[in-house]
C-alpha cells in the first residue's frame, strides 16, 4: 500500500499505472484483453491449424480369378501384394513376378547342380562371392560418383526381419502342421476307409518312383509339379472333377462286379471288418 500511495500523483500515466496495480488480477486480465483485442487482431496473423494429412494406404486392385478363368494375371496392377502372399499363393501364381523368379531360380539351381557339376556347398560359396564383389563394386562406383572418401550407405544396411512380419507366417505354418497331423492320425485310425486306402496307394507309388529317380531329380520334378499342376487344376477344375468322377464311377462298378465273384465267406469277413471300422468311426464321432 505504501508503494502504491508513493507512486500516485497527478500524472495521468502514473495514475493509470497505480490503478492497474490495485485492480484484481482477473479484472486486469479482462481489461487488457478488451483493450488490446483490436490491436492484436490487426497485427498478429490468424493461423489456422489443419489436421494432419492422413497417408492413404496403397490399395491393391487384385481380385481373385473367377472359376474357369486363367489364374495368371500378366498386368502389373492386378498382382497380389507380396505382404499378402501365402505359401500356396506362390504355387498358384497369384503374383507373377514372385512366382516367376522362384520358378526360374529352381531351373537355374538344377542346371548348375547337374550340368555344371556344382555341389551345394560350392553353389552357396559362389553366391556369397558374387555378393561380395557386387557390393565392393557398388562402394567404389558410389565413391567415384560422389567424390567422397567417407562411408557409403549400402542398400541393405538397415535390413531386419521383424517379429510382426514373421508372426502371421509362423501362425499359418503351425495351423497347417496341426491340420496335417490330425489328418494323418485319422488315416492311421482308419476313420475313413477310402482315404486310408488312397493314402496307402499314394505312398506305394512314391516308393516305386523313388527307387527309379535320384533325390535331386525327384525334388526338381516335385517343384515343377507344384508350380504347374495346381495352376492347371484351378483353371480346369470343373472338367478335371467331372473326368475324375466318371473314372471313379467306372472303378466302383468294376469293384462291385469283382465282389460278386468273391466267395461268400471272404465277402462276409470283409463286410464284417468294414462294419467294425465304420462302427468305431461312429463311436468316435
Amino acid at each position: 500500500m505504501l508503494l502504491v500511495c508513493g507512486l500516485s500523483s497527478f500524472d495521468p500515466i502514473k495514475k493509470k499505472a497505480n490503478l492497474l496495480v490495485l485492480l484484481p488480477p482477473t479484472t486486469l486480465d479482462t481489461e487488457q484483453n478488451e483493450g488490446s483485442s483490436t490491436s492484436v487482431a490487426d497485427t498478429t496473423p490468424v493461423t489456422t491449424t489443419t489436421p494432419k494429412e492422413t497417408v492413404a494406404k496403397k490399395v491393391s486392385n487384385y481380385k481373385a480369378p473367377a472359376k474357369g478363368e486363367f489364374p495368371v494375371r500378366f498386368d502389373l496392377g492386378n498382382q497380389k501384394p507380396i505382404e499378402q502372399l501365402s505359401f500356396f499363393d506362390i504355387f498358384l501364381w497369384r503374383n507373377l513376378f514372385v512366382s516367376g523368379v522362384l520358378f526360374l531360380l529352381v531351373q537355374a539351381v538344377y542346371l548348375l547342380l547337374t550340368r555344371y557339376q556344382f555341389s551345394v556347398i560350392t553353389l552357396v560359396g559362389r553366391v556369397v562371392q558374387i555378393q561380395v564383389v557386387v557390393f565392393f563394386l557398388y562402394i567404389v562406383f558410389a565413391r567415384i560418383v560422389k567424390n567422397t572418401s567417407g562411408s557409403i550407405v549400402l542398400p541393405l544396411t538397415d535390413f531386419k526381419v521383424s517379429k510382426e512380419l514373421l508372426e502371421p507366417y509362423v501362425h499359418a505354418i503351425v495351423e497347417k502342421f496341426n491340420s496335417l497331423v490330425s489328418c494323418y492320425v485319422d488315416i492311421l485310425m482308419c476313420k475313413d476307409l477310402l482315404k486310408t486306402i488312397q493314402f496307402i496307394v499314394v505312398v506305394q507309388l512314391v516308393c516305386i518312383v523313388g527307387k527309379k529317380v535320384e533325390g535331386l531329380n525327384s525334388a526338381y520334378a516335385l517343384l515343377n509339379i507344384l508350380f504347374v499342376v495346381p495352376l492347371i487344376y484351378e483353371w480346369q477344375q470343373e472338367k478335371i472333377d467331372g473326368a475324375f468322377m466318371q473314372a471313379w464311377a467306372k472303378v466302383k462298378q468294376l469293384l462291385d462286379q469283382g465282389l460278386t465273384k468273391v466267395p461268400p465267406n471272404i465277402k462276409t469277413q470283409v463286410v464284417a471288418i468294414v462294419d467294425k471300422i465304420q462302427g468305431g468311426k461312429q463311436k468316435s464321432q
